[in-house]
């Protein structure tokens, strides 16, 4: 290209004549490198769109996964989980044990023994009442709505949710066979007793879903 230059030059043509010559002789190469770039270009936006369509792959992939997991899981489902599961949950069993001791001691203690048969004889038990049945396409959904509140400490807690929600909460890991249960609504409130235990008031409202009966 330095050489086609100066032989210009020598040539001594006129300058308009030079000019255009010279962007004859470059045109070539502006024409490829302008080929080049725009390649290059549609490159990179098929890349992108290449990349696109995977990351929708995948999600498409992750969300059919879930779907089948959840089917498998509703079609295992123990139709009575909330009964064996929920509502046979002992809670504050350490309490009752300690006040149990403490009765031998003094058994006219009025307040203890109040809240021995409280926690020994069903009062402070999961009750779950439904309500709202809907059934639709071979599955059905039910909201089950706490009769009372009901007093646990955090190990307690931590079961229930276990079970609620179908995951490990160290050290509890939830029975097999659960619905699918949605905690719709969960009030706790820190109970203040008379030795100070880490006592919380608990009120919730599930949504039960599994396969129609």
């Amino acid at each position: 290209m330095k050489q086609l230059i100066e032989k210009l030059k020598q040539l001594k043509f006129p300058p308009f004549f030079s000019m255009v010559a010279l962007s004859l002789a470059l045109f070539p190469s502006l024409f490829y490198m302008g080929y080049f770039f725009n390649r290059m270009s549609t490159l990179d936006e098929c890349q992108e769109e290449l990349q696109r369509l995977v990351k929708k792959s995948e999600i498409l992939k992750a969300k059919k996964e879930g779907e089948e997991h959840f089917l498998t899981k509703l079609q295992k489902a123990d139709h009575y989980y909330v009964d064996k599961c929920l509502e046979s949950q002992i809670f504050l069993s350490p309490e009752l044990k300690k006040y149990q001791a403490a009765l031998s001691y003094d058994p006219e203690d009025l307040w203890t023994k109040r809240r021995v048969e409280f926690l020994k004889e069903g009062g402070n038990t999961l009750r779950f009442s439904e309500q709202n049945l809907k059934t639709g396409q071979g599955f059905q959904e039910v909201e089950e709505l706490l009769q009372k509140p009901v007093e646990m400490n955090l190990d307690d807690l931590k079961k229930l949710l276990a079970n609620i929600e179908d995951v490990k909460i160290d050290p509890y890991v939830p029975e097999p066979n659960a619905p699918s249960l949605i905690i719709k609504k969960f009030e706790l409130t820190k109970k203040k007793l008379k030795e100070q235990e880490e006592v919380y008031l608990i009120n919730l409202q599930l949504i039960k879903r599994e396969i129609a009966q």
